[in-house]
C-alpha cells in the first residue's frame, strides 16, 4: 500500500528517510529498517522529550516571537510522518491512527492534520469519518485543493453520491474560481487502493 510516506531511487539504490523526531534520518542501502517496537520506542522517547506548553513562558528568548506558535505544527507534521511510516513499513493500521490522533492533539486547528486522517479513513473504507475529517480540513482551512480532491474521491467512492459531488465541485469552483475537473492541480487520477 503506498501511502505518503515515501522511499526514493538514486543510480538504482533505494534511499529511505526515517521518521526521527522532527527530523528524518538518512538510511542508505547498507542500513537497515528498524524493527516496529525499537522505531516506536525512539520515537516516543524522541518526542515524549518535547514538553507542550500552552503559551511561551515570560522573559523566555521565544516569548513574543511568533515562531513559538509554529513548534505545535512541527510536531504534528513529525507525527503526521511517523504515522505513515509505521503504515508502510509496518502495516500497522492501528498503531497509524494513534499517531494521526497524537498530531491533532498537539496542533488541534492545524488542516493538515485532518486532511491525512481524511485519507486514512477513506483508504480503510471508513466513508463516514474521512467525510467528517475532511469537512474539518477544509472548514480550517479552505484553500488547500488537496483535501477537495479526496473529499470528492468520499463521496464518489463510499457514496457515491451526485448530490455532494456537486457540493464539492461547485464549493471549489467557488473558493477557487476554476473548474475542479479542469484545474490542472486537480487534474491527476484517484490512486486509491481498496
Amino acid at each position: 500500500m503506498r501511502w505518503l510516506f515515501a522511499d526514493y531511487h538514486k543510480k538504482g539504490e533505494k534511499i529511505i528517510w526515517l521518521p526521527y523526531g522532527i527530523t528524518f534520518k538518512y538510511l542508505s542501502p547498507k542500513d537497515q529498517i528498524p524493527n516496529e517496537k525499537k522505531f516506536v520506542e525512539d520515537t516516543n522517547r524522541i518526542l515524549n522529550s518535547f514538553e507542550k506548553k500552552s503559551e511561551a513562558e515570560k522573559n523566555s528568548i521565544a516569548s513574543g516571537s511568533l515562531s513559538i506558535t509554529d513548534i505545535p505544527i512541527v510536531y504534528a507534521n513529525a507525527l503526521l510522518a511517523t504515522g505513515n511510516f509505521v503504515l508502510v513499513q509496518y502495516e500497522n493500521r492501528d498503531l497509524a491512527l494513534e499517531f494521526f490522533k497524537k498530531a491533532i492533539s498537539y496542533s488541534p486547528d492545524y488542516y493538515k492534520t485532518y486532511e491525512i486522517l481524511g485519507v486514512y479513513y477513506l483508504n480503510i473504507k471508513d466513508c463516514s469519518n474521512a467525510e467528517k475529517s475532511l469537512l474539518k480540513s477544509i472548514d480550517l482551512y479552505p484553500y488547500d485543493r488537496t483535501a477537495f480532491v479526496f473529499l470528492y474521491g468520499t463521496y464518489s467512492l463510499c457514496y457515491n453520491d451526485k448530490v455532494k459531488q456537486k457540493f464539492v465541485t461547485d464549493l471549489y469552483q467557488q473558493t477557487f474560481q476554476k473548474d475542479f475537473f479542469k484545474d490542472k492541480c486537480v487534474g491527476f487520477k484517484f490512486f486509491y487502493e481498496f
